[in-house]
């Protein structure tokens, strides 16, 4: 069964072959000739042979356990191989590229090794993870009982740009698609916890954290805004992300600072919705709201033409389960995330649900007050309306 904790074992054995290629590669900084020419031709011929032999390790741990999760799923006989390390002359160069330091005489000898021995680890430890995504794709692609594969995010950290990699899904093993991802391994960055999981069923695995469908609504989300703000422009993969993260401070910022009245996911309960506050956040009344499509409250933000009133009662329950919480003014509670594309802000008073917009998203539109049409709100800049816009709380 593919579930986190087979993720996370496949992430610790490799983790546990770059981590010992680490350690004897500080062994042999710690050797090296005082010549410059020497360190450099003992490196370039000590790293490559490293990457193979803990890379080899990786390799094998990785089929032990692709062959251990295919024995859950068919009884078929499979002949499984080992995937191939990075060649030797590409290692050889990444080592090139970082160990320059070595060899400035403008630095002092401990800081320059100090510099070369951090970005030393991030090629080994890159290098020998390769090899485990290698052995997962390669069998993917010659196995006629794994139908497809995905990248899966592992372990506590996750950044914007893997997240974006991982929202592509399940895809299907072939020959090709499996050598387009061996292509892309300069994808998996340093410290990239990230594996390639293959599917077995004919469904696709359902693994707990892992919700694709989610990290590609964050990816359009970032890309459609892009877009708004600057007409004619194709985005990056790299840009999208690098907004993404902006977006969501509390998932991609390590120096994010939980908000004051934050409640812990598995401590959160619903609070109560009656119908005269349903009636009033989807049509409004005397008071203000009216936030379904065609409402046309002025002043007000509109959810998506495409929602149903059932996707905003949805989203209501999932803002509070899963959103940013602040507690406002002292007696009432601000929940604030994103449900399929949108961000929304829940506002609780009283212990009840008290007011619920949509802030912007694809598809969320607003009445603005100085005209009688709706206009969609990614037309307008953060600084002309920093209250709607920006990624703020008012």
């Amino acid at each position: 069964m593919i579930d986190q904790t087979s993720v996370e074992a496949l992430r610790s054995q490799s983790n546990l072959a770059a981590q010992l290629a680490i350690k004897d590669l500080e062994l042999l900084l710690s050797r090296l000739p005082e010549q410059a020419e020497a360190k450099r031709k003992v490196l370039l011929e000590a790293v490559p042979l490293l990457v193979e032999e803990y890379g080899n390790m990786a390799a094998v741990g990785a089929e032990e356990w692709y062959l251990q999760m295919r024995r859950a799923y068919t009884t078929s006989s499979f002949s499984s191989v080992l995937g191939e390390p990075p060649a030797a002359e590409v290692v050889r160069s990444n080592v090139r590229a970082v160990i320059g330091p070595l060899f400035d005489t403008s630095l002092p000898a401990d800081d320059a090794l100090k510099r070369t021995r951090a970005k030393l680890n991030q090629v080994v430890e890159r290098s020998v993870k390769q090899t485990a995504r290698s052995t997962m794709l390669t069998n993917a692609a010659r196995d006629g009982q794994a139908l497809k594969f995905a990248r899966v995010p592992a372990g506590s950290e996750t950044c914007a740009f893997c997240h974006m990699l991982a929202s592509r899904g399940w895809v299907y093993a072939t020959k090709e698609s499996a050598s387009t991802a061996q292509k892309t391994g300069k994808s998996f960055h340093a410290g990239c916890d990230c594996v390639i999981v293959p599917s077995f069923g004919s469904d696709d695995p359902i693994i707990e954290g892992y919700d694709p469908d989610l990290l590609y609504q964050r990816y359009l989300f970032g890309e459609k805004e892009l877009r708004d703000r600057f007409p004619g422009k194709h985005p990056t993969d790299e840009e999208v992300a690098a907004l993404i993260r902006r977006l969501l401070p509390s998932i991609y910022d390590p120096t994010y600072q939980v908000n004051s009245g934050d409640i812990p996911f598995s401590k959160r309960q619903l609070a109560p919705l009656s119908d005269k506050k349903i009636r009033h956040i989807l049509h409004g009344d005397r008071k203000g709201g009216g936030h379904v499509y065609g409402a046309t409250k002025r002043g007000k933000t509109q959810f998506p033409p495409w929602w149903t009133e059932k996707d905003i009662l949805g989203a209501i329950e999932d803002i509070q389960l899963h959103g940013k919480a602040i507690l406002k003014d002292g007696d009432s509670l601000l929940y604030e995330g994103y449900s399929r594309g949108v961000l929304i802000r829940v506002r609780i008073r009283n212990g009840e649900v008290g007011t619920v917009f949509p802030i912007r998203g694809d598809g969320v539109e607003k009445y603005f007050p100085e005209g009688n049409s709706a206009e969609p709100l990614l037309k307008y800049s953060s600084t002309d309306y920093p209250d709607v816009y920006g990624h703020k709380f008012s």
